[in-house]
């Protein structure tokens, strides 16, 4: 693990020494490209979680994530050609409690260059949480600007079911672990069926960590709207238009 001390991670904030890789989220009904989720990356530091878990104790997350934020926002929509595809962002808790967030969303909304609603927030680690009024408020916010939101990584906490009650999320991102050997296991399935009961209303189903043809096949024998894993597309710092991801994964799909 590389040796990451203040003094470089303040000049690696300040710097701005990160860029972003995009993966695929594809409509496994449609054959087309949902839109991308954004990975914050370094040629310096290879860790991205130790180096927000380093901005995290010297106080210096919120720089780190909302110059990510904007970075990565910028970058796709001043590089790429997308179809109107939604871009899916990171974003911490901790971030969207900070008093200067509402700021810097108020800065971020008049440099777009598409509308509100091309964005998601995705909101990872929502787990740490613990006051949900807080959080509904800080959520409340983004929408009232068009902004869209995803809850992260669900499957991983103990408290999911009250983050999907209280926010309503646009879409819920189902942690790897339903994806894993989804074709042999009937408890995931029926799992995901009922979560898909439950919020058909208010939210759809992304599945991540797709790996393997047999659970992708499952996946949409169970009516799970969308998905995202390395057999649909990796991480890529340098995208295609989607009608490429499409000609690389017809056959899978």
């Amino acid at each position: 693990m590389e040796e990451i001390t203040i003094l470089k991670l303040n000049n690696f904030v300040y710097n701005k020494d990160f860029y972003h890789e995009y993966q695929p989220i594809y409509n496994l009904f449609e054959l087309r490209v949902l839109g991308f989720e954004s990975f914050f990356r370094s040629e310096i530091y290879s860790n991205p979680e130790h180096v927000f878990q380093l901005a995290m104790k010297t106080n210096n997350l919120y720089e780190l994530d909302t110059h990510s934020i904007f970075k990565s926002i910028s970058h796709f929509y001043d590089h790429y050609q997308t179809d109107k595809n939604l871009l899916f962002v990171n974003v911490f808790p901790f971030t969207l409690l900070n008093s200067d967030f509402p700021s810097f969303l108020d800065h971020l909304s008049k440099q777009l260059k598409v509308s509100c609603s091309q964005i998601v927030f995705e909101i990872n680690e929502a787990k740490k949480i613990e006051d949900m009024t807080l959080l509904y408020k800080a959520v409340s916010h983004l929408r009232s600007y068009g902004f869209l939101i995803a809850i992260d990584d669900i499957g991983k906490g103990d408290s999911d079911l009250q983050k999907i009650i209280e926010l309503e999320p646009d879409f819920i991102k189902l942690d790897r672990y339903f994806s894993i050997n989804l074709s042999l296991s009937n408890k995931k399935q029926r799992f995901i069926n009922l979560l898909m009961d439950f919020t058909k209303d208010y939210s759809q189903i992304i599945l991540e960590g797709i790996e393997k043809p047999e659970d992708l096949t499952v996946a949409k024998e169970l009516g799970i709207p969308f998905g995202q894993g390395f057999l649909l597309g990796e991480p890529s710092r340098h995208l295609f238009s989607g009608k490429n991801f499409l000609q690389n994964t017809n056959n899978i799909l």
